[in-house]
């Protein structure tokens, strides 16, 4: 069993950790925490929404053109699935 959850450290720097009850007691579990920075900005997202919307401005992409690209991949696709395992296989 795995659990992960993200926390805020506490002025403090206490953190109390509650063992699910389906883990029986007397048994041996390995506890790890992981350090990595988060921003909570919105800042952040704005400016990677207007980096992507800068990127999309002058594309000629739509999404029906890409749904069409979707479907010609799926049907190459198929295709060479079906030369792979025309046969029968015993």
């Amino acid at each position: 069993m795995t659990i992960s959850q993200t926390i805020d450290i506490p002025a403090d720097r206490r953190i109390t950790l509650e063992v699910p009850r389906e883990i029986p007691t007397g048994t041996t579990a390995r506890y790890e925490l992981v350090w990595f920075p988060v921003t909570k900005t919105a800042n952040n997202l704005n400016t990677t929404l207007e980096k992507i919307q800068e990127l999309c401005k002058n594309s000629s992409i739509t999404v029906d053109s890409f749904k069409e690209m979707r479907r010609k991949d799926k049907e190459l696709e198929e295709n060479q699935y079906r030369r792979l395992f025309s046969g029968d296989i015993n």
